[in-house]
């Protein structure tokens, strides 16, 4: 419980009613006296020093902070609700932070940088972006790291950068992190599979994962591109975005990592590694996108026809088709249990449904049903 009491040297003050309440009040006038506040307990200390902070009331502050107070103590959201009212205040606020640094190290509960990262989506708004952006590199550079997991949510400020979109702010940490812009190390190390080095460049630089090289070409894209089929398990145990499209899957590669990865293991004839992708769970996408994207029926129908035989499809087309038309439950799930990745591919779930449901074929749903397929998407 919280009680107000009245001036303290010409300031206001509020205290939290603990085994010393009784005390300060019959000693308000001696309040400014840094002998009488080295008697104050650390709680008693921080949790004044967290009011007097959101009352702007600076000269309480310093003295509080002069006779022991910790910066680092104060809740977090009191450092934003500062940032947003008061930013000269706030500037004072980390000029300490910077004064005290080397004596009292940062706990994994002062997650600044992380609610920094939120307020730029919260209300009233942060008006300034470069400032937000200058203010952001200013954390960094004071020790709080853009890999820190969370104590009680386990994210990351890369996380939430990356998830709220934030771009400018990934390209920050980018920097900062010391992450080469071309990202030519990782490419490298894909291209000669050197998996020591790899692992070693991700863990240094995560954000690596999502740099694109001078194709404009992720990590996993060019991985797909090469056909490293090998290092796909080593990426994945890195990767902790689960994907929209497939939220149950067993692995967690990130679809906003690449674009139609599926498309673009197709797209190079590697057959092996789009069946592979489907089998971790990543986005799908049927031969009518295909030709769409790449033009290949109208542009190159030798190519269209070769990439079709390749993947086994043009001769399953037709059938999935009639099987879904006619109902025939029995060689809808012959092609299913031989090639079920190949069935998303070739017709994805809503066409599969919709073919089926225009011919009431009751069979068919029923069975996708029970494959865990739903209207919904």
């Amino acid at each position: 419980m919280i009680k107000n009491t009245s001036d303290y040297c010409g300031s206001s003050f509020s205290i939290f009613e603990n085994e010393q309440t009784n005390e300060l009040e019959s000693k308000k006038n001696s309040f400014c006296d840094p002998m009488y506040i080295a008697t104050l307990n650390n709680d008693l200390l921080d949790n004044a020093l967290n009011r007097t902070l959101i009352e702007n009331n600076l000269e309480d502050a310093k003295l509080l902070i002069t006779g022991g107070a910790c910066l680092q103590n104060v809740e977090t959201k009191t450092f934003i609700t500062i940032y947003k009212s008061n930013y000269q205040l706030y500037r004072w606020m980390i000029n300490q932070l910077r004064t005290n640094l080397s004596q009292t190290p940062y706990s994994n509960k002062f997650n600044l940088l992380h609610e920094l990262l939120t307020a730029r989506d919260s209300f009233p708004p942060i008006k300034n972006h470069a400032q937000w952006l200058e203010d952001l590199e200013e954390l960094v550079r004071l020790g709080f790291s853009p890999t820190q997991k969370r104590e009680e949510t386990s994210d990351t400020p890369l996380d939430i950068a990356f998830e709220r979109k934030h771009k400018d702010a990934c390209k920050l940490f980018v920097k900062l992190l010391g992450t080469d812009p071309k990202n030519s190390d990782l490419h490298n190390a894909i291209l000669d599979e050197q998996i020591e080095k790899i692992n070693e460049i991700i863990k240094s630089h995560p954000l690596k994962l999502y740099v694109k090289n001078y194709n404009r070409q992720t990590p996993f894209d060019f991985l797909i591109e090469q056909n490293k089929l090998n290092l796909l398990p080593i990426f994945a145990q890195y990767c902790h975005y689960s994907s929209p499209h497939f939220p149950d899957k067993k692995t967690h590669l990130p679809s906003k990592i690449i674009r139609k990865p599926i498309l673009r293991a197709l797209k190079n004839r590697h057959y092996e590694m789009a069946k592979f992708l489907w089998d971790m769970g990543l986005e799908c996408v049927d031969l009518n996108e295909f030709n769409i994207k790449y033009n290949f029926n109208n542009k190159d129908k030798k190519t269209f026809k070769q990439l079709k035989s390749i993947c086994e499809t043009e001769p399953q087309i037709n059938r999935i088709i009639a099987a879904c038309e006619s109902d025939d439950l029995q060689t809808f799930i012959k092609i299913f249990e031989i090639q079920p990745w190949l069935t998303h591919v070739v017709i994805n779930e809503r066409s599969c449904f919709g073919i089926a449901m225009s011919h009431s074929s009751d069979k068919i749903i029923d069975f996708l049903f029970k494959k865990g397929f739903s209207l919904a998407k």
